[in-house]
C-alpha cells in the first residue's frame, strides 16, 4: 500500500511537472473524450471541467498523458537510434567505397604499369632488330653504330625502369 501511495505521488508529481512548463496537451481517453490540460486544469470543448470530474478520472485521463508521454520518449529514443545506426551505416558505406576506388586505381596503376613495361620490350626489341638490320647490311658508319648503341642502351634503361616499376606496384 505504501509503495502504491509513493508511486501515484511520483506519477502526480510528474505530471505537475509537466504541466508546470507551461504546456498543453490534448487526452483522448478510451471512451473517446477529449481533454484538454493547461496547468492542472482540465478542459473539454473548450470549458473548464476541473471541478466536475471526479479525482479518479482526474488521475485516469493522467494516467494515460503519462503513458502517451513515455511511449512518446521511447519513440523518439528509438528513432535516435536508428537515425544513429543509420548515420554509421552510411559512414561504412561511403568508407568502403572509398577503399573501393583506391583498390580500383591501384589496379589501374598496375595495369598500366605492365603496358609500359611490354610497350618498352616491343620497342626495345624493334630498334634492336632494325639497328642488327642495318648492321648486317653494312648500312651504319662507325658514328652510326654508337648513336645506335647509345639509344640501345637508353631503351634498356626504359625496360628496367619499367619492370621496376611493375615490380612496385
Amino acid at each position: 500500500m505504501k509503495r502504491h501511495s509513493i508511486l501515484k505521488l511520483a506519477s502526480v508529481f510528474t505530471f505537475v511537472f509537466c504541466l508546470s512548463c507551461g504546456s498543453t496537451e490534448k487526452v483522448i481517453t478510451p471512451e473517446g473524450e477529449v481533454y484538454e490540460l493547461k496547468g492542472s486544469k482540465f478542459y473539454s470543448n473548450g470549458e473548464e471541467v476541473t471541478a466536475t470530474l471526479s479525482r479518479e478520472e482526474k488521475s485516469k485521463i493522467n494516467q494515460i498523458l503519462e503513458d502517451r508521454l513515455k511511449l512518446e520518449k521511447e519513440a523518439a529514443k528509438r528513432k535516435a537510434e536508428l537515425e544513429e545506426a543509420q548515420k554509421k551505416a552510411e559512414a561504412a558505406r561511403k568508407k568502403a567505397e572509398k577503399k573501393q576506388k583506391a583498390l580500383e586505381k591501384e589496379i589501374k596503376a598496375k595495369e598500366k604499369a605492365r603496358e609500359d613495361f611490354f610497350k618498352a620490350q616491343e620497342k626495345l626489341k624493334k630498334k634492336t632488330e632494325k639497328y642488327q638490320k642495318r648492321l648486317d647490311r653494312g648500312d651504319l658508319s662507325q658514328d652510326d653504330i654508337e648513336d645506335w648503341k647509345k639509344r640501345l642502351k637508353d631503351l634498356e634503361d626504359d625496360v628496367k625502369k619499367a619492370e621496376e616499376k611493375l615490380s612496385r606496384s
